[in-house]
């Protein structure tokens, strides 16, 4: 056996057949010696199979790297198991969508990794049998994340078989759609909001096509005005509205068509099915170049009661809410437009008449505040038909009225008018049933005559006037006096002066005896108050105390001068000077109020007088207001034990004798009138007599005021009247002076 000399050798090489196609083989040779010669022996493998079984597995490799790469990289969870849904792949996207990591769930059933919270469109009896049926299954359904959350899943299941059909393995390919369901959610409900806002607010929305067409109308639409949409729908908007407003409207739908998403908004009465018309709030948008649109957008907002509404206030805030006359408002406005008219024609003058009712507040208080506004009411209607078309009656509030009348050629003309109403006025009224009189009192003010050149000065003169026509009795008129004017600005300084008057103690008492008749003996003093103005120097008595009374500063005042004169009274008691009464004077105000006594009895025991030597002095005419609350009143302030009532002036009254005998009084005084004439006047010394006499005969001292002449005095002596003061004594003295008066006088107690 011959050995071989060479090692086997092996390659691979490229062959070809017969027909010329390459055969790849694979070879093992080998040199065998064969006596002089070598032999080569050789084998060749043909490992086309080979190669191509190799191809394909290197393909099928690469392909699964693929996979696996894809697998890494899509956005849905792919998770493979087998036939028992034991997990064999979780790729990246299944760790992100469901929390748990690749190598936590390789091997674990799906449903101990994954739970299921519910399906959506199905539940898990059905979804099984589908996927074991028909080999496969879709749908929606709710998995709980690792951390509890809901994760919403769109998902996929499929059975994998192998060539021969056998299943082999499944495969769920699971997409988390929670924020896709979420924004289809929101968008829902937004549209759905949407819609209800739509179909179910007060406002309608309106699509018009560009030549006014109404293509789309919301429901709201019947309601507004009382048609349904399909029955407007296809009209032209123009149908709908009134002709005076149709050119409005074509020229809104031109201005929109010619700029493009432009807004008007407008006012607009547009017509309901019954004829009348709404009034709307419209915002019209022009969203022709939406593609969702192709229209013009209308908003119509109703908004007639509102309308309504605005012009009730409009009218209420200008018109009396009883009468429905104009107010002092829009009547300041009309007279100015009236003076504008008489400044552009000197001959066109204008008159303001302020009217006020006669004894209306007795009428008020009497039957009752409801027939006192009914008679208000008819009162208005008769004025209205006593003017001219073109004239205004207006009420103030309370009984005041004002009419201006326009076109005045000459004052006569308002005076006659005024004439004519003051007739007209004092004729019965027929209200609840009853008749009722009344009267009225007219001023007059005139422009560019005797009035002021503004609104406000011709009314108040019309109004000062009226004042003037009251002092000349019922039913009168009165035309603005230019001086009135400067006499009220005087009244009102005054008043300013005097309120400051009371802070700055700008007020002193001065005294003045009362004498027994023989003309020595002091018995008394009266407590008069003064007013050192620091400019105008003293005010006199006449000026100021009327203002105090109208304005109520005599109470505050009445009240200092009683505490003032009792103090110094006590002063002076202590002092050890004779002990005289002081008397202080009670307003009517000051009496008329209801705790006259208390404040009276305060004041004398603040100071520490001994009430019995303080007198109070009221004129007739107070005692007389009212007799019943008078007697009640003097009667209280007796039993705080006052030493004196006096009643001061008297005789220009009109006292019965009946009423002064229920009247707890002490003194009469003889007014100075008839004091100063009874040595020149049979008349006034008669009075004088009948009075001391009546005194008497009642009990009750008299004292005669004025005494300025000791034939005076002697004519009272020989009279029997008991006391006097007047300048024959002594003039009203400041403090000091009393104080050595009483010093060196001799005094009664």
């Amino acid at each position: 056996m011959t050995r071989l000399r060479s090692e086997v050798v092996h390659g691979l090489d490229t062959h070809r057949r017969k027909d010329g196609t390459p055969v790849p083989v694979e070879y093992s040779a080998v040199l065998v010696p064969l006596g002089d010669r070598e032999l080569m022996l050789g084998v060749d493998r043909d490992i086309s199979e080979r190669l191509r079984a190799e191809q394909a597995q290197r393909e099928r490799m690469e392909y699964e790297r693929f996979q696996a790469l894809l697998l890494e990289q899509v956005n849905d969870a792919v998770i493979a198991t087998d036939l028992d849904f034991c997990i064999r792949s979780w790729n990246k996207a299944a760790e992100r969508i469901y929390g748990w990591r690749s190598d936590e769930v390789i091997g674990k059933r799906v449903r101990d990794v994954v739970q299921t919270v519910r399906y959506m469109d199905d539940d898990a009896q059905g979804a099984t049998t589908r996927l074991r049926t028909q080999g496969h299954w879709k749908g929606e359904v709710i998995h709980r994340h690792r951390d509890g959350r809901e994760v919403v899943i769109e998902g996929s299941v499929q059975i994998v078989r192998d060539t021969h059909g056998t299943p082999v393995s499944v495969v769920s390919v699971n997409r988390d759609v929670t924020m896709r369901k979420q924004a289809e959610e929101a968008l829902r409900t937004k549209e759905e909001y949407l819609r209800a806002l739509v179909e179910n607010g007060a406002d309608v929305i309106a699509i018009l096509a560009p030549d006014g067409t109404m293509r789309y109308l919301s429901p709201s639409h019947e309601r507004m005005f009382g048609q349904t949409p399909r029955e407007r729908i296809g009209r032209n908007i123009l149908d709908v509205i009134d002709a005076t407003d149709q050119p409005l409207v074509q020229n809104l739908l031109v201005r929109l068509l010619e700029q493009p998403e432009t807004t008007i908004i407008m006012e607009l009465p547009v017509r309901h099915a019954d004829g009348s018309y709404r009034i709307l709030d419209i915002t019209a948008t022009n969203m022709i170049a939406h593609p969702a649109v192709r229209g013009i957008v209308v908003n119509a907002h109703d908004i007639t009661e509102r309308k309504a509404m605005e012009k009730q206030l409009l009218h209420d805030a200008f018109h009396d809410a009883l009468t429905g006359l104009v107010n002092r408002a829009l009547f300041l406005d009309r007279i100015g437009k009236a003076l504008e008219r008489s400044g552009r024609d000197t001959a066109r003058h204008c008159a303001v008449l302020f009217l006020d009712l006669d004894r209306f507040k007795t009428i008020n208080d009497s039957m009752g505040h409801a027939v006192g506004d009914q008679l208000l009411v008819e009162v208005s209607r008769r004025l209205e038909q006593y003017v001219r078309p073109g004239d205004t009656v207006a009420r103030f509030g309370g009984d005041e009225f004002a009419i201006l009348l326009e076109d005045v050629t000459e004052p006569n003309d308002a005076t006659r008018t005024a004439e004519r109403l003051c007739a007209a006025l004092e004729a019965p009224f027929a209200v609840a049933g009853q008749e009722i009189m009344t009267s009225t009192s007219i001023g007059i003010a005139l422009n560019g005559v005797e009035a002021g050149a503004r609104p406000d000065e011709l009314l108040r003169d019309a109004d000062i006037a009226m004042y003037q026509a009251k002092r000349m009795g019922r039913g009168r008129h009165a035309v603005a006096d230019p001086t009135i004017h400067v006499t009220i600005m005087e009244r009102m300084r005054l008043e300013a002066d005097l309120r400051r008057a009371l802070e700055r103690e700008e007020f002193v008492l001065y005294y003045q005896p009362k004498v027994a008749i023989d003309g020595h003996t002091i018995i008394g003093l009266e407590a008069l108050v003064r007013w050192q103005h620091p400019e105008r120097g003293f005010v006199s008595l006449v000026d100021f105390i009327p203002v105090a009374e109208d304005t109520g500063l005599i109470v505050p005042l009445g009240a200092w001068v009683l505490r003032t004169a009792c103090a110094q009274l006590k002063a002076w008691h202590d002092e050890g000077l004779p002990q005289v009464f002081v008397a202080v004077n009670i307003s009517a105000v000051q009496f008329r109020r209801t705790d006259i006594a208390e404040s009276i009895r305060a004041i004398i025991a603040e100071v520490g007088l001994d009430p019995r030597f303080v007198a109070l002095e009221l004129t007739e005419s107070i005692l007389m207001e009212d007799v019943n609350a008078t007697t009640a009143a003097l009667h209280e302030l007796r039993s705080i034990n006052i030493g004196h009532i006096e009643v001061d002036d008297f005789g220009t009254g009109y006292s019965s004798l009946s009423y002064l005998q229920r009247f707890p009084i002490s003194v009469v005084k003889i007014d100075r009138s008839f004091v100063s004439d009874v040595t020149t006047n049979a008349g006034s010394a008669a009075i004088a007599a009948a009075i001391i006499a009546l005194a008497h005969s009642l009990k009750l001292a008299a004292v005669a005021e004025g005494v300025e002449t000791e034939a005076q005095r002697q004519w009272l002596e020989q009279h029997a009247c008991d006391f006097f003061q007047g300048y024959l004594f002594s003039r009203p003295l400041p403090v000091a002076a009393v104080t050595r008066m009483l010093a060196a006088t001799t005094v009664e107690a």
